[in-house]
């Protein structure tokens, strides 16, 4: 979004209460959101309900990938088990077919 795009979907606070509501919501769209500036300062962000989604699982992935770094960071080489002796450990055999098991992860 380039600053023009920006600058053209800024809307006052005061504009809202004076009938402009629907003209900002028909501007938003997943590419465009609208700026609600109160005392010329930022105040809110209207956006469609898709790119909010899309922003947050942006952010979740990048927690889970924060988490799943921090968790590797922790462990040590011999920490980890090849799939072969999980199997084993779980009393499974590795030459089954796993299409019937249910595995729950913590």
């Amino acid at each position: 979004m380039s600053v023009a795009q920006v600058l053209e979907n800024m809307y006052s606070v005061s504009e809202l209460s004076r009938g402009k509501a629907s003209a900002v919501l028909a501007a938003v769209t997943d590419n465009s959101p609208a700026i609600i500036v109160k005392n010329n300062k930022p105040y809110r962000v209207v956006m469609t309900v898709e790119e909010y989604k899309r922003i947050m699982e942006h952010f979740e992935d990048e927690y889970l990938l924060e988490l799943a770094e921090e968790r590797l960071s922790k462990h040590n080489e011999e920490d980890f088990l090849e799939w072969d002796d999980l199997l084993r450990k779980c009393d499974l055999d590795p030459n089954d077919p796993l299409d019937d098991i249910e595995v729950e992860f913590e």
